[in-house]
């Protein structure tokens, strides 16, 4: 990674130079995190094309506010927010909220937007030489209220024993053979010496691949220890405790790209080093999940209305600025509902149990709203039915309008009769003409989608102009056909890290105009020619987006899986 920087004020406690004693002592005191504002694949795409991950709404509220909510109150002092895609974005987040302002836990931000890997933003990391003790390590879109203490105990108590014993992961029973369905989860392997929680070997099978029919056990383990446990009930949390020793590693094997993948079973495989990897359960009633797909983030979704994550409820009102709908202000009733302050709810309207809405918006005559997600300064008009969707700020539904099982972003528009069916994505203002229907798992955005011959699936957002310029994808339309002075910006290096895919001014320009009902004379209509009718329909604005995960797509969409009963 060439280009690195910090926004990073002295940090109370942190190690000197020169000098030591009580220096050194209070700062291997301080309790430190590393927290990965990058999820470095694409899951997401084409909404972390716009914006980053960790700042997509949670009920509302941005998935980074669990993260550093559950480490505050692990009385974490110094957290380190890795940023890379988006890092404008997240670091003016961070600096305008109460994080900014807390004497009780530090947020500082490393940036590297040439990131591609965790491996290299944790070499970054490590040649910051701010990181002085044991630290957690976790990733910006995990929701917890588990109590870390017991684990930081055990790891500790580890250390004295045994320098040696440097990572601690920890896991989660499983007790039905189908959540991990539910969460979208890889299936997990893991042999375990029961006496010590001592790490002999893991094995993750690829995400919507079954785990191998056979496991084979190495004779060796049985040398040291009468028995090996075998675990396939085990989940990651993502959430590590690790020694500076870590970081070390990375930086001395730049092979070390992921920390499942390279890490473990590459420390696994050099025992004779004497590196020791444990594993902490999670105690029962802890919860902890983390949101690498869709499929997990409607069911973290529904975990937190169903309150299984409290203290972190709607509630408890973590959204500190709010923008112009000022802080967050839910309250709870039986249902559960979650309603905030200046909602308009037609008395005809039917807004049933599992529901959240946000500040400032109005739903129509008739319309029926079910388990469902839906954010501030939404207009929802009359006779609309929503079920088990998540409507972000500033979306306008209108009369008829159908959705089911559906994400819409911000600013997007959905015109009287149209439907929404299960599974689909609607980014950031597109606009789906009246009447139309967007069939299951379709994926539709203002951002032109491209095709690299160099396929990077390490990227939360596209490549900017460091290699071969990516050539458009069938269908859409080509860069030469674009001669917009406003335009060029799109494809353009970005010294902040942003995707080539990002929209045109052009396509907002007739988005806009489409989402105001604007009839369009035919020159507009034909510099506008790129948008995909199939996909929006007839005055609708936006473009079929392919996914390029090699899955089925049933697997990780936002529709909840049906669960078997045990």
């Amino acid at each position: 990674c060439s280009k690195a920087t910090s926004t990073m004020a002295p940090a109370p406690g942190k190690k000197q130079q020169h000098g030591g004693g009580a220096g050194e002592d209070k700062a291997s005191n301080v309790l430190q995190a590393v927290l990965l504002a990058d999820s470095f694949t694409q899951r997401f795409r084409p909404t972390t094309i716009e914006r980053p991950k960790v700042l997509l709404p949670l009920l509302n509220v941005p998935m980074i506010e669990y993260t550093l909510e559950w480490l505050a109150m692990n009385k974490v002092q110094e957290v380190f927010v890795f940023c890379c895609a988006h890092a404008d974005q997240i670091t003016a987040y961070l600096a305008d909220s109460k994080w900014a302002r807390s004497r009780d836990m530090s947020v500082q931000t490393i940036v590297s937007i040439s990131c591609l890997s965790m491996g290299e933003a944790l070499r970054i990391v490590d040649a910051k030489d701010v990181i002085n003790s044991d630290f957690i390590l976790v990733s910006g879109d995990t929701v917890s209220n588990m109590n870390l203490a017991s684990a930081l105990e055990a790891h500790r108590a580890r250390r004295v024993a045994d320098k040696h014993a440097i990572f601690t992961m920890l896991m989660k029973p499983t007790h039905h053979p189908q959540q991990r369905l539910r969460m979208g989860d890889t299936e997990t392997v893991v042999c375990l010496d029961p006496s010590t929680s001592r790490l002999l070997k893991h094995y993750e099978a690829e995400s919507g691949v079954r785990s191998r029919a056979h496991f084979k056990i190495d004779a060796t383990f049985f040398s040291e220890r009468d028995n090996v446990q075998v675990r396939t009930d085990l989940t990651d949390t993502h959430i590590s405790i690790c020694a500076p020793e870590v970081l070390m590693l990375f930086s001395d094997n730049f092979d070390f790209a992921n920390l499942k993948r390279d890490f473990v079973p590459g420390v696994l495989s050099e025992e004779e080093l004497g590196s020791k990897l444990y594993v902490h359960e999670v105690e029962q009633g802890d919860y902890v999940a983390r949101i690498h797909n869709l499929r997990s983030y409607d069911a973290v979704s529904r975990d937190i209305l169903q309150r299984w994550c409290f203290p972190f409820v709607p509630e408890s009102n973590l959204l500190w600025r709010g923008g112009v709908w000022g802080p967050s202000n839910y309250k709870y009733s039986r249902g559960p509902r979650y309603i905030e302050h200046h909602v308009s709810i037609d008395r005809s309207a039917q807004v049933s149990e599992g529901v959240c809405v946000g500040a400032s918006t109005s739903i129509g005559d008739n319309s029926r709203i079910v388990q469902s997600v839906i954010g501030r300064g939404c207009r929802v008009g009359k006779n609309v039915d929503i079920l088990g969707c998540y409507i972000q700020d500033n979306v306008i539904i209108q009369d008829g309008a159908t959705l089911r099982y559906a994400m819409v972003c911000e600013d997007a528009v959905i015109q009287a009769g149209a439907s929404v069916e299960a599974g689909c994505i609607i980014s950031y203002n597109v606009v789906i003409a009246a009447k139309h229907t967007v069939p299951c798992n379709s994926c539709v955005t203002l951002c032109r989608q491209m095709q690299s011959n160099d396929s990077d699936d390490e990227l939360e957002y596209a490549a900017t102009k460091s290699g071969p310029m990516p050539s458009v994808s069938s269908g859409h339309q080509q860069l030469s056909d674009i001669e917009s002075d406003e335009d060029s910006d799109a494809f353009s290096d970005d010294p902040l890290g942003h995707s080539l895919e990002k929209p045109t001014d052009l396509a907002r320009q007739m988005a806009e105009a489409m989402a105001l009902g604007r009839s369009l004379d035919d020159h507009e209509a034909l510099k506008g020619a790129g948008f995909d009718i199939a996909a929006v329909g007839k005055g609708g604005a936006g473009y079929h987006w392919v996914s390029t995960e090699a899955l089925d797509l049933s697997h990780l969409a936002i529709t909840p899986p049906i669960i078997l009963p045990p």
